[in-house]
């Protein structure tokens, strides 16, 4: 059902801008043998930030003339919060732009859930990936979304 909902350039765009309706060329791999992610003869690396006091060009520079591939974040999603405040889709978009300031590399953005998750609805599932694909789109950075990782545990109360 979620993925009915989502467009990805069909032109039942759920996004106000209609510029957005494609995916970034410069997010596709143009090889027949390698895996999206997999670099071509090199490793791939990267880091979780200390955002409040790093940013991705400050580790480039530090690690010239490598580059970090991937670069994580950590964003918390409480739906006790309601009309679209559940995370900070700001600060989602200033970090997509940080990596690509840096020179590009992978987002791996880890979204949290700090509430229950019987308050997470399809229409918040749908704006956060159309808000990846804005990112991916607008950017040209692409996204490797981890959702509620490490959940060890009943976290719902409809569960129990």
């Amino acid at each position: 059902a979620l993925a009915s909902k989502i467009d990805f350039g069909n032109g039942d765009s759920p996004l106000s801008d209609s510029s957005y309706t494609t995916v970034s060329p410069k997010c596709y791999k143009n090889s027949t043998t390698l895996a999206r992610l997999e670099p071509n003869g090199k490793i791939l690396f990267g880091f979780h930030l200390d955002w409040k006091i790093q940013v991705p060009s400050n580790v480039t520079k530090i690690l010239s003339p490598y580059s970090p591939g991937i670069y994580n974040a950590f964003v918390q999603l409480d739906a006790t919060k309601g009309n679209g405040s559940e995370y900070d889709v700001n600060l989602v978009n200033w970090h997509a732009q940080q990596i690509q300031l840096a020179g590009g590399g992978f987002f791996e953005l880890t979204i949290e859930p700090i509430s229950d998750l019987a308050g997470l609805t399809d229409e918040l599932f749908t704006r956060i990936a159309t808000q990846c694909r804005v990112i991916n789109e607008k950017y040209g950075i692409p996204i490797l979304l981890r959702f509620g990782h490490e959940m060890n545990g009943i976290k719902s109360s409809k569960l129990i």
